[in-house]
């Protein structure tokens, strides 16, 4: 083989290896894997036992960079799963800074229950419900991370990047304000930071997702008010053209069930779907017929149990005790009332009553815990807007975001067109659009931070600052390189 020829081969075969080394990805699947940590039930009470809470490490066998923040995801009001850590922009972070990752599962949610019984609420002994409180949720996530930190000199240097969706991203954005240490940088993306107790403009967010069939669908409600305010046989006329399983309900159980394929929808982005259906129900005749419309949604809809208590009490405990946000109808002097998507009786009165009837044994959260809390999430919003170490990302096309911070808060990023915590959830291959280009200005909100914290590396330069410059002199280097390949191949060619 001519020498000139061996040598091309070499340098094309170095920078393929050089490309995939510097990597995102490393080319190195993720191994995940559960472990659990001891934690009190009550933080500020030695005495009432400990339980476990269960988190999932990220193990990739990648190139670890000195000085890389650890990040760890927040998951909600549910159980973490194995795709937390491999498929969410949680995972691409921690990929993109050569990172830890963890995903940290709420108490009372998935398989982190204290002291599980079978009596009691959510399997759980109901005095031990008292504990299920935002307060002690911040508490973990703080005593958690604080776990990770490795013994020794170095501690001091350790930083953290919190990141959740929806409530996930709330806990993230709450733990900053509690915890108030520059060391912590937070990622929450949907999550409500107001926190009213009736979220009527869940609604009103629905209606401008839905612009091809939210008059019709509001027209179908209201003929159902109606009819169930006047009672009788057109009451039970208009239930019989809903699924048995829908119409057997009383009143209210009956109109809660009405508006679930609206929430759905409007929740996972899914508006013009929900209108195409609806422009095929009652065989294209919705319109004209807009109950009849409104029926085939629900019997498109997945059935739901036929209890008006929900399958998820801790949440609902969380809602009753300091979270509300209920999904009411809007009041009746407000203009949208007129144009409505969901039942006049799904007042906040109704919810109230939700909350005696399925939290039994006693369990009702006490009554100093709402306005409490109304303060302490006030406090938080003041304290996290416009800050440079918290991003509130804020989907177009997300219910909630009547809910989050307010627009001109320096803290925001928009997602045009995007649903409710797409940006988070999405998976982590998104590389166009405006995910993608959200996830790029959260990314430099990071680097901007890490170099602000001064983190060294062992030239005595801020170890982001190096990382940054090596990225581009390595770009550069590879185009260099490339130019010379070519011309080193057009040489043997001649």
């Amino acid at each position: 083989m001519h020498p000139l020829v061996l040598l091309v081969l070499v340098l094309a075969l170095w920078l393929a290896a050089a490309a995939a080394a510097d990597g995102d990805d490393d080319g190195v699947a993720a191994h995940v894997t559960e472990h659990w940590i001891s934690q009190p039930v009550d933080h500020l009470d030695a005495a009432a036992g400990r339980f476990a809470q269960r988190y999932l490490a990220q193990q990739q066998q990648q190139r670890r960079r000195a000085g890389a923040p650890i990040v760890i995801y927040i998951a909600g009001e549910r159980g973490v799963v194995a795709s937390d850590a491999t498929s969410t922009f949680a995972a691409a972070l921690a990929r993109r800074l050569h990172g830890p990752l963890y995903v940290l599962e709420q108490r009372f949610y998935g398989a982190s229950r204290p002291a599980a019984t079978t009596s009691g609420i959510n399997g759980t002994a109901s005095g031990l419900m008292t504990s299920l409180r935002v307060e002690q949720m911040l508490h973990d996530i703080r005593r958690f991370a604080q776990s990770l930190v490795p013994e020794g000199s170095a501690a001091a240097r350790v930083r953290w990047v919190l990141m959740g969706a929806s409530f996930g991203g709330s806990l993230a954005a709450w733990t900053k304000f509690v915890w108030q240490d520059p060391r912590v940088f937070v990622v929450a993306s949907g999550a409500p930071m107001r926190v009213p107790l009736a979220y009527w403009r869940f609604d009103l967010a629905a209606s401008e997702l839905l612009p091809g069939c939210a008059e019709g669908i509001s027209r179908a409600v209201r003929l159902v008010d109606g009819a169930l305010g006047r009672g009788g046989a057109e009451a039970r006329a208009l239930r019989g053209g809903f699924p048995e399983s829908v119409a057997r309900r009383g009143d209210a159980l009956f109109a809660a069930a009405l508006s679930l394929p609206v929430a759905r929808a409007a929740q996972h982005g899914e508006g013009a779907a929900l209108c195409a259906r609806w422009a095929a129900a009652a065989g294209g005749g919705a319109e004209e017929d807009p109950v009849a419309g409104l029926a085939a949604l629900v019997s498109a809809a997945t059935a739901e149990a036929s209890s008006e208590c929900p399958q998820q009490p801790a949440w609902l405990w969380q809602q009753c005790g300091e979270l509300g946000l209920w999904q009411t109808a809007p009041p009746p002097a407000h203009p949208f009332y007129a144009h409505r998507l969901r039942s006049r009786l799904l007042t906040l009165e109704h919810y109230t009553g939700l909350c005696r009837r399925c939290l039994p044994l006693g369990s009702l959260p006490p009554a100093a815990w709402r306005p409490a809390f109304e303060r302490f999430a006030q406090a938080a919003l003041q304290y996290l807007a416009g800050r440079g170490d918290v991003v509130f990302t804020v989907a177009g096309r997300d219910p909630w975001r009547y809910a989050g911070v307010p627009r001109g808060t320096g803290a925001r990023v928009e997602v045009p067109g995007a649903a409710h915590g797409e940006d988070m959830w999405a998976d982590g291959g998104v590389d166009e659009g405006p995910v993608a280009l959200a996830r790029e200005a959260v990314v430099a909100r990071v680097e901007r931070w890490m170099v602000a914290q001064g983190g060294r590396g062992g030239t005595g330069v801020p170890s982001a600052v190096v990382a940054i410059v090596c990225r581009q002199a390595y770009a550069a280097a590879v185009a260099a390189a490339g130019l010379a390949v070519y011309a080193l191949c057009r040489a043997a060619a001649g």
